[in-house]
């Protein structure tokens, strides 16, 4: 038996509202059948906060006439998708042909066309092999591999699991080596998911009790309860959404990333050519972030550290961001703690 995956297809009778669960049986790397019930929501809601399961696994909640009552971006785009279909959305985003996909994953053109065609069905080595010539985020091609009828072979491992005690150790040493300057650690979507102390109290002071929703999103922030505090946020906050983009996953917004960017967009006086990003504008060596509140002024420039060869979709997406003063005053100044 492995995990559990949600479909957008309710196939099983409920008397209430329910949540609709597919279990996996596996044999020997393949799902040989599939067990499926299903649940009240908040029963599942509780396992998902016991278990501190990804969102992205939460799929729909019917009622019991079948009628969609909820539903997440994750599995709209993901599930019930032949992996023919997948892999030609990741090769378009590649913006690779199927002859220069075939070739770099040196098989034949033929045999990709009838994969993305459905008229072949790809083995589990050649899902792999192609999902890595096309650079597919180990999350994504979790969901390739179940679309071709394969269990999923990358782990989501919390940060806090023992076999995760190297990662977490260096991340520390990391935010505590950075210090007097602030430093954060954000996840996939832009959440800060633990941070130094000088970025506890400059964020302290910033927000000056002001509650934020947890987790913080750096994104929500910006555009948010700090912009009246980012006194170059005109220049910032196109930037940042340009970094959206380029940082994201896998070079591709995923269905949350949008939706996150679709939120602040629709925010009040956000010009609309930030909408579209322009990726051939040239860029600037560095956009610095500019904090000036109650007469502190400060200058910082960020950093990115990311783990290298990673094997886990959590230490695939973890992202140390380290500020550096751009200027004297702000090499100096130091945030109490």
């Amino acid at each position: 038996m492995r995990r559990p995956f949600i479909s957008d297809f309710p196939q099983v009778d409920s008397p209430e509202s329910g949540v609709n669960i597919h279990v996996p049986v596996v044999r020997e790397q393949t799902i040989i059948y599939i067990l499926t019930a299903a649940i009240e929501p908040q029963v599942f809601t509780d396992i998902l906060l016991q278990q501190k399961l990804p969102p992205s696994w939460v799929g729909t909640v019917y009622d019991s006439h079948h009628i969609t009552i909820a539903r997440t971006r994750d599995a709209a785009k993901y599930v019930a998708k032949p992996v023919g279909q997948l892999l030609q959305h990741w090769r378009q985003v590649r913006r690779m042909s199927q002859l220069a996909l075939a070739t770099e994953a040196r098989v034949t053109p033929r045999h990709v066309s009838f994969v993305e065609s459905g008229r072949a069905r790809p083995s589990r080595d050649m899902v792999l092999t192609l999902a890595g010539t096309l650079d597919v985020p180990l999350r994504e091609r979790n969901q390739l591999l179940l679309a071709a009828g394969y269990a999923p072979l990358y782990r989501e491992t919390d940060l806090e699991a023992p076999e995760m005690a190297p990662v977490r150790a260096a991340v520390d040493r990391m935010l505590g080596h950075h210090e007097p300057y602030p430093a954060v650690v954000l996840d996939r979507y832009w959440n800060v998911t633990q941070t130094n102390a000088p970025a506890t109290a400059m964020f302290a002071f910033l927000l000056d009790g002001l509650s934020t929703v947890e987790p913080a999103n750096v994104v929500r922030l910006i555009f948010g309860p700090l912009r009246p505090y980012v006194a170059n946020w005109d220049s910032l906050a196109p930037a940042l959404l340009q970094r959206v983009h380029r940082e994201a996953v896998g070079g591709v917004p995923d269905p949350r990333t949008r939706a996150l960017l679709d939120e602040v967009l629709s925010l009040p006086d956000i010009p609309e050519r930030w909408r579209t990003p322009d990726f051939g504008s040239p860029l600037v060596p560095v956009v610095p972030v500019r904090f000036a509140r109650n007469g502190v002024d400060v200058h910082y420039f960020s950093m990115v550290t990311t783990v290298g060869t990673p094997q886990d979709i959590a230490a695939q997406e973890i992202r140390i961001e380290s500020f550096w003063p751009a200027d004297d005053a702000t090499a100096a100044h130091r945030w109490p703690h």
